[in-house]
């Protein structure tokens, strides 16, 4: 028996299952059970079918989680085939939250300035439409800038917030983006830190990790940015930015100095050239005590597989091609 889709916690309408003695003497029907996310009616207990009688269970579904569920109803009886196991399935749909990243730490921070804007992304990966009801962060030296709830985002969809922090004191700071919606995993959440620092020379670069997951073989990704900020009161001076192989690092120009609250962003991109883990560091030398700042870069080299040719920049970045194409459409991830 198969129930389709349903909404998770909506209960399908019930499939009728009948239990008819084709024999010649009578069956005594012992017990019918089965489990969650399936239920089974119609059953009050032992009973006797002669020959050619029957008796008719209704079988529902309540899905309690998005994805694949299957079971089995099973009867016990004084048939010589007993027990019977008859085979359950069904699909639950509902709409899931992922946030990306799931931290941000913004290191060292001057009291009294503000760090550069990191993006937090907010993405539908369900089947049914997310209905984003609020967005909020705390504590008050964290703020955030985006498109205001409510809102609905389709499947495959996401919205992007920008975080900063500035610090009101020479300590450390706690708290977090939070994402409420009708969303089966509820309400969630990009955890934030950061310290307050009285020094007059500080960088800071985020984030500290760059994974760019699966790629194609000889293919680069989209780029992704490493944001350098002069968080103290003092110029510095960033001397060289260099990216270990297979990851190129663009946006560096040359010797170039940061006066106090100005950034420098690098375009970092992983082109594989073997089927295997790749890890390497970008690395930025400068005047800055903490130098060299370093960002550690992760990704997997991987060969496309044949006979399921697809077109689209993929959720991790990567760039797939349909046969006789040679450029994806960089407006849909995830597609």
């Amino acid at each position: 028996m198969n129930f389709g889709q349903d909404p998770v916690g909506t209960q399908s309408s019930p499939q009728t299952l009948t239990l008819t003695n084709s024999g010649t003497t009578a069956i005594t029907v012992n017990t019918v059970q089965t489990n969650a996310p399936f239920a089974v009616s119609g059953f009050a207990g032992t009973t006797t079918l002669s020959p050619s009688q029957s008796q008719t269970l209704n079988v529902t579904f309540t899905p309690v989680a998005p994805g694949l569920a299957s079971g089995a109803l099973a009867v016990t009886s004084s048939a010589t085939n007993s027990p019977l196991s008859i085979s359950l399935s069904g699909a639950g749909e509902g709409a899931v939250a992922s946030v990306k990243p799931i931290s941000i730490n913004f290191g060292n921070q001057t009291v009294g300035a503000a760090s550069g804007n990191q993006p937090v992304t907010l993405s539908n990966t369900g089947q049914l439409n997310l209905f984003l009801n609020q967005v909020s962060v705390s504590p008050s030296v964290f703020t955030m800038s985006g498109p205001t709830p409510p809102m609905t985002i389709i499947p495959g969809s996401s919205v992007t917030y920008n975080v900063a922090f500035g610090p009101s004191a020479p300590q450390g700071y706690a708290g977090s983006l939070t994402f409420t919606s009708n969303a089966y995993n509820g309400t969630v959440a990009t955890s934030l830190s950061g310290t307050g620092v009285t020094a007059t020379t500080v960088l800071n670069v985020s984030p500290a990790t760059l994974p760019f997951g699966s790629q194609v073989v000889n293919v680069t990704t989209p780029s992704q940015t490493v944001t350098v900020t002069n968080g103290g009161i003092t110029s510095i001076t960033i001397n060289s930015v260099q990216a270990t192989a297979p990851f190129t690092v663009t946006g560096f120009a040359g010797t170039t100095t940061l006066n106090s609250g100005q950034s420098l962003s690098l375009a970092v991109t992983f082109t594989p050239t073997a089927q295997t883990g790749y890890t390497g560091t970008l690395t930025i030398t400068s005047t800055a005590p903490s130098s060299p700042n370093t960002v550690s870069l992760s990704g997997t080299g991987v060969t496309q597989t044949a006979g399921t040719p697809l077109c689209g920049i993929a959720d991790n970045g990567s760039a797939i091609y349909l046969p006789g194409l040679s450029t994806p459409n960089p407006t849909i991830p995830g597609s």
